[in-house]
């Protein structure tokens, strides 16, 4: 029997033991991937993946009503195994934990087991035990208060000023007139400042803190009337963003540095009330008097301290860690650290890092004596671990004496590479404590003490005779003065309990120094807004685009949405300064608002950096993310906006942030200016309004090829997770683009995969729901052969067929690199399309972790339930108990909306009847109803929408049966080729009128089908355009196979009609270097896109490269209510300046084929230009039509056409707006009348043509001649 005991200071609140009896079971084998290691393990019931290791857990979690318990296993029951498949060590006794984790207020324990012992040479596993899990009482020790409901910025007028040292400060009339106070109208006795304890807000949900503002104690110095004159002033204590603490295992004060500001911030404001004074407290010399002798202590000394600490180095770019002094080609750095005579000990405590491929070492003396520390530095050199540090600390105490001499000069540090010169190192801190006299040291004006032990006594302390003031800080918003008294012998002292540690400050004269004036703040008020549904916090900078958002919500989800600046929370939640913990703290303000009713999402409005403080040039810091301690292993480290999901009362600590579940959907949109803010809105805008088509039906997995034998892995996950997809949701048309199903080629750059470039390519813009990519990545693109890249993804137009992009891969989507836009931010902030948002990355992940995270998600991202958004999405992935506590979870990050939802067609299609169409001698055409259709088989389906669109378009892709396939095994590192099946080979596809709810469409089942009988897929789409709403569905039941012995006869091929860009193009136009070819076919049979035949594919030629044929099968689609016709649109790219050919060949079903060629001129001139002007026909009598060419697509262009006589007389001027998808424009017609509407004679006109551009202003003309006849 064993114990486990979870210590959590909370009263349970019900107590009531529940048992449980648990079985495991062993399903068998699964491979993972540990350490770039392949590994064949046991699976069994509840197993789970453990962070790079390949050993398994069980685990489980259940739901308990109390947050502090025992758990005791009982009853275990293990079987003894002749074969075990795991490399993990097996321990002797059993492994297990048990934590807390808390969701939406509700408690669960964790369950970890790792089911395994060792007895005696034998291995056992778990098969069974009891698990009883008990309540425990524990004194409540909780005490954060609730949130209050107005803040006091919500009225009055305030100034933000701010304060770098721990020290009083003064408020003069000068002062006040700076900051735009006039001063003849306030009264100094009503000048308030608020602000709240200096330091970092606590990470620990539990742990208390000060909500909005508190009223500081303040001191007015001069007459005790309602003018503030010259020589009068105010006074307050203001602290150090850097705080100390006493560690009570060493006896000695630590520092902790602020990571997120340099600067404690405090709000002055001016009302009609008195200010909050400073009062005056001790004991007066008759009190003192009384004390017994024993109970009292005379102070002269006290432990005073120091450190320094740079923030200049981030070694790795990532983490919370921060280095100073760099040691290269400087060896050795001096510090000027102690303050008056040090006493009787000297405390020291530093942190040193380094690389070198020896170990190295930092000495510490003073004014060059011999070191009297020294921190030694291991060996690095791993491409891992970037360096290695050394943090230790030393009491100077019985051995002082020998330093005392020196001890006043500088502290020296000295690093020694130990002979190898390529040794890099940093310094990150150095603090003393140390004991000296209360005494003035130099020409300072104030300084800190504090009493060094807490006692039941009475202190007595001896302070300098020259002092002012001396004031009690240590509670620093209710600041107290000190009763001066002078001793017998005339000394100044003061007395008080020594019942806790206090801290004072002696001050000598009335020289305070002033605070820096950071600007007035606008009312506001967060602490008053009502329970919401969805969070934004916006940069100010963003602040217009955020709410353009919100009010999207509002008006098209019926959600409430609340939008709150970064400043805004700051100043309410952190005093002004920066701090994540204080976003999170406004966000468990509305949580914790209600029992039950908890907002849903959170969008973090503006890109992230590492860097919280603007230390790095051309920094992204808009809105912070939560940044992991390490900073040493780009992949131990991390950064994670699930931080700010963590609101129940026990989460949130860096030591819990790997097993804390997340309460609302998080999403971040990573723009950095107002062009991108306003371009990422237009894209969730136009996403939500119209996202409709047939590509909503696909889901594409794409892999990495196998470069290693573990690679595997990467094919068998995405694999899984298609056929997973594939098995769960039949409306979905599942593709698959496997790298090494591709021919790989070799270039002087290295292996590339260009026919998988152009795969990916042609999938985004055709459109997929979901494109889920495994395998190697980083923050430029994927693999290593660079199957997508920056240039693939700033040249993607996509804009009415975003998808979301799922990527399980490295750093693809890292956002907090100041130094790089990832691939991933690119896609999400393409405003010509790209991606509308990415489950993704932001760094480096273990493949296995990668795939259950992945997997995790697609028990969720395909749900199309109402409350289904993106980042609930989210949220439940990482939430799901199969991925138990894993640190990989905290590297994805929704790069998107959070509220946004994935647009499913919400409706669903059903097949009615599949028929044969046949010619009878006796009946003429018959229809047969069948399950089976053969090649050449005319064939009619009969269907209908389920309850919502009347009428509509139904758009329909007949697939044929999946293929089996193999990969090319390029690298030779599988042991075979890896097979998977695809159902892609299209025998239809074409659009139907639906009407009254129900449809019917015909079409010939192409010739070149395998003739092995296998299912076929019927899969719809349907869309109501005055509705907007859609509709999906298939039917699976469909034998394919087999010919039609009885077809008609077909030897006449396709009609064509080519062209580029729009059907106005004539053959040797202009286009730009991304033009598109338009094809536009006719067949009484059909068009064959089945893709099985060799060499019947529809084919695009560019200058008679024939190895480098463009496919267009998927991009052939029939003519509303017709199989005879269609249309084939495909997009080129980066089509080089001059003249160009092009071929495109076409089949029909019964494989007859036609082919059409033409040129056209690519022409990039960043000139705006005119060509081929004219008019036709010419000459003419009563009707000419105008037409020319120009090179601004898609732009809109006023155009001007005037008529002269030969002598240059104006008869007739023609004008209008246009703008062409396409070069080539024919809009505008004359029938040859004047201005007044008569007859122009016959004879030659010149007529000029002037072209202006909207946008930009240029303009072009020329000149040409007509002729008119009579």
């Amino acid at each position: 029997m064993q114990l486990f005991f979870l210590f959590i200071f909370l009263l349970a609140n019900s107590l009531y033991s529940q048992e449980f009896s648990r079985s495991i079971s062993i399903l068998g084998t699964k491979k993972v991937v540990s350490n770039n290691n392949t590994f064949i393990i046991q699976d069994f019931t509840n197993s789970i993946y453990e962070e790079d290791n390949p050993c398994m857990n069980y685990y489980e979690r259940i739901e308990i009503t109390y947050t502090h318990f025992d758990v005791e296993i009982s009853n275990e029951n293990y079987i003894p195994l002749t074969k075990f498949n795991n490399p993990c060590k097996i321990p002797e006794d059993l492994n297990f934990e048990f934590t807390l984790s808390q969701y939406q207020k509700k408690n669960y324990v964790n369950i970890s087991i790792f089911p395994y012992v060792k007895k005696s040479g034998v291995i056992y596993f778990l098969e069974s035990f009891n698990l009883n899990i008990k309540p425990k009482s524990v004194p409540r020790n909780y005490n954060r208060k609730k949130f209050k409901t107005n803040s006091v910025l919500s009225n009055g007028t305030w100034y933000k000023i701010g304060v770098n040292q721990d020290r009083f400060y003064e408020i003069d009339k000068a002062f006040l007139e700076s900051i735009g106070l006039n001063i003849n109208e306030i009264d100094p006795r009503n000048i308030k400042i608020f602000g709240k304890a200096a330091g970092m807000l606590p990470e620990d949900n539990h742990e208390p803190r000060i909500d909005d503002l508190e009223q500081l104690a303040i001191k007015f110095i001069g007459n005790d009337d309602s003018s503030f004159d010259e020589n009068e002033k105010i006074i307050f204590y203001g602290q150090s963003p850097n705080i100390w603490r006493f560690d009570e295992l060493t006896k000695q004060y630590n520092h902790k540095q602020n990571i997120y500001s340099n600067e404690s911030f405090y709000f002055l404001t001016v009302n009609n009330s008195p200010s909050k004074q400073i009062q005056t407290q001790g004991l007066n010399n008759n009190d003192i008097q009384a004390i017994d002798e024993k109970n009292k202590q005379n102070i002269n000394s006290f432990t005073d301290y120091n450190f320094h600490e740079k923030e200049t180095y981030n070694l790795v770019g990532t983490g919370q860690q921060w280095f100073g002094e760099y040691f290269g080609n400087i060896n050795q750095y001096s510090f000027n650290l102690i303050n008056g005579e040090v006493l009787d000990s000297l405390f020291l405590k530093a942190r040193v890092a380094g690389r070198s491929s020896t170990s190295s070492q930092f000495d510490f003396s003073f004014n060059n004596q011999p070191p009297f520390f020294t921190l030694n530095i291991d060996p690095e050199i791993s491409n891992d671990y970037y360096f290695e540090d050394s943090e230790g600390s030393t009491l100077l105490s019985s051995n002082l004496s020998s330093y005392i001499e020196n001890l006043d000069g500088d502290l020296v540090v000295n690093f020694k590479n130990n002979g190898n010169p390529s040794a890099l190192a940093w310094l990150d801190y150095i603090e003393i404590n140390y004991k000296r006299k209360i005494d003035w040291f130099s020409d300072e004006n104030q300084f800190n003490f504090r009493n060094n032990q807490s006692v039941n006594k009475f202190g007595v302390f001896d302070i300098p005779d020259d002092t002012e003031y001396v004031f009690n800080v240590t509670d620093p918003l209710n600041v107290k003065e000190q009763l001066l008294l002078n001793n017998d012998s005339s000394d100044k002292i003061f007395a008080t309990n020594l019942n806790s540690r206090y801290e004072f400050v002696c001050i000598r004269s009335l020289d305070f120094g002033q605070p820096q004036f950071f600007g007035q703040i606008q009312n506001q008020n967060l602490h008053s807004l009502t329970q919401t549904d969805f969070i934004i916090v916006s940069h100010p900078d963003f602040l217009s685009q955020a709410q353009r958002l919100a009010n999207f919500h509002t008006d098209n989800d019926n959600i409430s949405v609340v939008v709150a600046t970064t400043d805004q929370v700051y100043n309410e939640f952190s005093s002004g300064s920066q701090d994540p913990v204080a976003i999170r703290d406004f966000v468990k303000m509305f949580y914790d608002k209600n029992i039950s009713d908890f907002p849903k999402n959170l969008l973090l409005f503006g890109d992230a950096s590492y860097d919280y403080k603007n230390i790095t040039s051309s920094n992204t810091n808009f809105v912070p993310t939560f940044q992991s301690y390490r900073s040493d292993n780009i992949k131990l480290s991390y950064c994670t906006d699930d931080f700010f999901g963590m609101l129940d009362d026990f989460e949130g600590s860096s030591n819990s942030l790997v097993s804390d579940l997340i309460d609302i959907g998080i999403g971040r949109l990573t723009v950095v200016d107002n062009i991108e803010a306003e371009n990422v809105v237009n894209k969730i805008i136009n996403y939500s309004k119209n996202s409709f088509g047939d590509w909503k039906n696909k889901v594409c997995f794409i892999s990495d090829d196998v470069d290693e034998a573990w690679e595997e892995s990467l094919l068998i996950h995405a694999d899984a997770l298609a056929t997973k997809v594939d098995t769960n949701y039949n409306w979905i048309n599942v593709d698959k683009i496997y790298s090494d199903a591709f021919q790989q080629e070799s270039t002087a750059g290295g292996e590339r995969y260009p026919d998988v470039n152009n795969k990916i390519v042609d999938l985004i813009n055709s459109g997929a729901l979901i494109v889920n990519y495994i395998g190697h990545g980083g923050e430029v693109g994927w693999a290593s052969e660079r199957i997508l890249g920056l240039t693939e993804i700033n040249n993607f137009k996509n804009s009415e067929k975003l998808p979301v992009f799922v990527t399980a891969t490295c750093e693809f989507s890292r956002f907090d690199d100041p130094e790089r836009v990832s691939g991933g931010e690119l896609l999400f902030l393409n405003p010509e399309g790209g991606a509308i948002s990415l489950f993704s990355t932001s760094r480096t992940v273990n493949e296995s972790s990668a795939y259950y995270i992945t997997n995790s998600l697609y028990n969720y991202i395909l749900e199309s339930s109402s409350e289904n958004t993106m980042g609930s999405i989210m949220k439940n992935a990482k939430n799901d108990p199969s991925l138990g506590s894993t640190v990989n979870k905290r590297k994805f990050a929704l790069i998107g909306d959070p509220a946004l939802k994935i647009p499913y067609p919400n409706l669903n299609i059903q097949t009615n009847n599949v028929s044969l169409i046949e010619d009878n001698l006796e009946k003429g055409v018959v229809s047969i109803k069948t399950d089976t259709i053969n090649a050449l088989s005319k064939v009619k389906v009969n269907g209908q929408i389920i309850d919502g669109i009347e009428n509509g378009k139904l758009f329909i892709t007949v697939y044929g049966k999946p293929n089996n396939l193999q990969t090319l095994n390029n690298n030779g590192y599988l042991s075979e080729p890896f097979e998977f099946s695809l159902q892609k080979n299209i025998i239809y596809k074409g659009k139907v009128d639906v009407i009254n709810s129900f449809f019917e469409y015909e079409f010939i089942v192409p010739k070149d089908i395998p003739f092995e009988f296998g299912n076929g897929k019927l899969s719809y789409y349907a869309y109501d355009n005055d509705q907007h709403i859609d509709a999906s569905g298939s039917y699976k039941n469909l034998i394919i196979g087999g010919i039609n012995s009885n077809a008609t006869l077909d030897d006449i091929g396709p009609e064509i009609e080519l062209f580029m860009n729009d059907s106005s193009f004539v053959s040797g136009g202009i286009t730009d270097s991304n033009p598109e070819i338009l094809a536009k076919v006719f067949d009484s049979s059909g068009i064959n896109t089945v893709g099985t035949g060799i060499g019947h594919d529809i084919v695009a030629v560019i200058d008679n490269m024939t190895n480098q044929p463009y496919i267009l099968n998927d991009f052939y689609e029939s003519d509303l209510n017709t199989y005879k016709s269609g249309i084939v649109r495909y997009p080129l790219s980066n089509i080089s300046e001059g003249l160009h050919t092009l071929n495109f060949k076409v089949w029909d079903v019964y494989n007859n084929s036609n082919e059409r060629d033409l040129s056209f001129v690519v022409s990039i001139s960043e000139e705006m230009a005119l060509n081929h002007i004219l008019n036709y026909p010419n000459p003419f009598s009563n009707f000419t039509k105008f037409s020319f060419e120009h090179n601004r697509p898609n732009q809109y262009l006023d155009v001007m056409i005037q008529i002269f006589t030969i002598s240059g007389k104006l008869v007739k001027t023609l004008k209008n707006n246009i703008i062409n998808s396409g070069f080539r424009d024919e809009s505008i017609t004359w029938n040859g009348f004047d201005e007044f509407g008569d007859k122009l004679a016959k004879g030659v006109y010149v007529y000029k043509i002037f072209v202006k551009s909207v946008d930009s202003g240029e303009n072009v003309e020329k000149f040409e001649k007509l002729v008119i006849l009579n």
